[in-house]
């Protein structure tokens, strides 16, 4: 398995640290689930945006009654 260094704040650390001695985990567990997680998110929201990117250079936009209908929904009156 690949090895990669990072520089985390004191406080970060502490925190870290502290999580680990109450659980018994290692600080790895705890870092390769924290990075596998903000990893998922930022792909899921990097394709969504290229998606939105992709649609709009199609010309596929909502329409302004497609809006309206959308915001009525939620009693808010554009």
């Amino acid at each position: 398995m690949p090895t990669t260094s990072i520089r985390i704040d004191h406080e970060l650390e502490r925190r870290l640290e502290k999580l680990a001695e109450l659980t018994g985990r290692p600080k790895t567990w705890y870092i390769r689930r924290a990075l596998e997680s903000y990893l998922r998110q930022e792909e899921w929201l990097t394709e969504a945006i290229q998606e939105g990117v992709r649609a709009a250079d199609e010309g596929r936009f909502a329409s302004d009654e497609d809006v309206r209908a959308s915001f009525a929904k939620w009693g808010v009156d554009v």
